[in-house]
């Protein structure tokens, strides 16, 4: 009886501990990526009248893999961000905007981030984007963080350094970033360490940031024209890894 028991028990906890390691769809965190305000790389992959539906899958297919690496799950928001959107979100992506944010989208942003959420928010220099073209720094100086004029050192290539989001130091695209501003540097030129392109912040209820002044390594790719072998992914799982935290 003892030994039918006991293998009753051992059934219980197997389940037990199954249950722990698969979670369900719905409560995954989410990563919602913007992609209402005119992004210049990111689209939405399920609009299949969309010109450029090819290269919205591929790129949707990396940041996937990175998020089933990291347990999470992702959505498109394709319309006016309000307070509804981000109530179940823990990370807002919104990578090379070109269009404005409305006063009530820029009070929600910071509403959500206040609140514990957190934001990754990437821009390139003037060539695809300028600050005249979209509002982003309206977001991001109520916590003394902002985006600068283009970075005058136009070397080709960059590095992460070691940090909270970073467990060790990676090779990362950078060519023509913009400067950023506030918060602790994480990401600089090869050329030296007054050019950095990429800062992080931490706020008092938990919420995060980070700003990327170049958006080449946020796209998670694997490949890109006829550059191949990447590891931009492995980057990225670390930095999303620390925002989700």
């Amino acid at each position: 009886m003892k030994i039918k028991i006991s293998f009753f028990i051992c059934l219980i906890l197997i389940g037990i501990l199954n249950l722990s390691f698969t979670q369900p769809e719905s409560l995954k965190q989410l990563i919602l990526i913007d992609v209402s305000h005119g992004q210049k790389f990111w689209f939405d992959p399920s609009q299949p009248e969309h010109m450029n539906k090819n290269r919205a899958e591929y790129v949707a297919s990396m940041v996937e893999n990175t998020a089933a690496l990291l347990d999470v799950r992702i959505g498109f928001l394709n319309k006016q961000i309000e307070k509804k959107h981000l109530m179940n979100c823990k990370l807002l992506f919104i990578h090379v905007p070109t269009s404005g944010f409305d006063k009530s989208e820029v009070r929600n942003i910071i509403q959500f981030i206040k609140n514990g959420g957190s934001l990754f928010l990437a821009m390139e220099d003037d060539y695809w984007v300028t600050l005249e073209d979209t509002n982003v720094n309206d977001i991001v100086k109520p916590f003394g963080m902002q985006f600068g004029g283009s970075i005058a050192d136009k070397t080709i290539g960059g590095y992460s350094i070691v940090s909270d989001l970073t467990p060790k130091s990676y090779k990362i695209p950078y060519r023509d970033g913009r400067i950023v501003k506030g918060g602790i540097p994480f990401c600089f030129s090869n050329a030296s360490k007054e050019y950095y392109f990429g800062t992080y912040k931490t706020l008092d209820k938990g919420g995060k940031i980070v700003l990327m002044g170049d958006g080449m390594i946020s796209l998670s790719l694997s490949s890109w024209g006829e550059e191949s072998n990447h590891r931009y992914n492995e980057f990225m799982t670390s930095v999303l890894k620390w925002l989700l935290d």
